[in-house]
């Protein structure tokens, strides 16, 4: 990752189904609410990510089971005026993702959709949806993205016209919370 201190949160290696994800939802957030986050990209580029809560009473059904009280967030990313209109940027403006998540306190994650806004190419190829199949949390949690040590959570991945990506390759997308330090850093096994 870039390090650079106060410029981005850190997400390293946080891929998958959490790509784009890298500020853990506080539970005060209202219908509405709108935070603003940056990071550097792979162009060394300022990108802006915001998140704007959509609804804070979602109710949706997946294969791991039917959830109401969710909350529903949309995540932006943009550059600044100046690097999208450069054309030597082109490559970074095309990789600019929406993303439309739904979260479920106890619980975390149930869907992601990300699109790219001004690739049809990159969004054919890249872009899609995953959804919750399974989940264990051993220990109950209020924690919106709950992510204590012994957590796992399972998705089934959507391409971008709707067709499960198991039907092009088999694979099952699991994630487990190895370790949480002392200092808050979370630890994820993805297999």
């Amino acid at each position: 990752g870039w390090n650079i201190p106060g410029k981005q949160f850190n997400y390293q290696s946080n891929y998958g189904v959490f790509d784009g994800q890298g500020y853990l939802f506080a539970d005060e957030l209202l219908d509405g609410d709108t935070v603003t986050y940056e990071y550097y990209n792979f162009n060394n580029l300022l990108v802006t990510m915001t998140y704007m809560v959509i609804s804070r009473d979602t109710e949706i059904t997946t294969p791991a089971g039917h959830f109401t009280g969710c909350m529903k967030v949309r995540i932006r990313e943009s550059l600044s005026e100046a690097d999208a209109a450069d054309p030597v940027n082109r490559e970074s403006v095309e990789n600019l993702c929406e993303f439309e998540c739904v979260y479920c306190p106890g619980v975390g994650l149930i869907s992601n959709t990300c699109s790219y806004m001004n690739s049809p190419e990159l969004n054919a190829e890249y872009g899609g949806s995953s959804v919750l199949t399974f989940y264990s949390i051993p220990v109950p949690s209020s924690h919106m993205i709950p992510m204590e040590e012994g957590n796992l959570f399972e998705y089934i991945h959507y391409d971008a016209v709707g067709k499960p990506l198991a039907d092009k390759m088999a694979y099952r997308d699991i994630y487990r919370v190895d370790t949480v330090t002392s200092d808050g850093m979370i630890c994820l096994s993805n297999y």
